[in-house]
């Protein structure tokens, strides 16, 4: 775990994981399909952003986040950066 400047050191941290490890929790409750319907322009927002056109893995990646779409949107970012490449356009 990296250096965070913060107030109450590790235990503040250790806090704020587990927090997020409930937030988490509660957000894997929800479906796939019910993110992609209800929060269409966040979905399509984090599309935008992460610069891949796929509903499904943006609903994923804002389900992960917990709702936060910056970093949902790095997510999907970090996936495209990880897949392989189709093919190559010639200039």
């Amino acid at each position: 775990m990296g250096y965070v400047a913060i107030k109450g050191g590790e235990e503040a941290i250790e806090n704020s994981l587990s927090f997020y490890e409930e937030t988490l929790q509660s957000a894997k409750r929800l479906e796939t399909q019910d993110v992609c319907d209800g929060l269409r322009y966040a979905v399509d927002k984090v599309m935008s952003e992460g610069s891949l056109y796929s509903k499904k893995l943006s609903s994923i990646a804002i389900k992960k986040s917990a709702g936060d779409l910056l970093n949902a949107a790095f997510f999907l970012r970090a996936h495209r950066s990880s897949c392989q490449r189709i093919g190559i356009a010639k200039l």
